[in-house]
């Protein structure tokens, strides 16, 4: 993952976007309420919407009338 952008989804109103993700393993941490599980099940609701991904994908986003997910791979 390189970036993750999210719009209106659960406590993140208005556009937000995460990035410089590390290659390997990187950690979400923050207080209580601060969102870490909100970017760990934006990433399964996509994971679980595009069952069959293109080799070649470099952005995967989910569209719903209130907000948007959007996570660009690594190229």
């Amino acid at each position: 993952v390189k970036s993750i952008e999210l719009n209106n989804i659960r406590g993140f109103r208005g556009i937000h976007n995460i990035e410089n993700f590390s290659k390997g393993i990187n950690l979400l941490i923050g207080t209580n309420n601060s969102g870490k599980s909100t970017i760990l099940q934006a990433i399964h609701l996509l994971q679980e919407q595009t069952t069959s991904i293109p080799l070649k994908a470099t952005d995967l986003s989910i569209n719903s009338p209130n907000g948007y997910i959007k996570i660009t791979l690594t190229e």
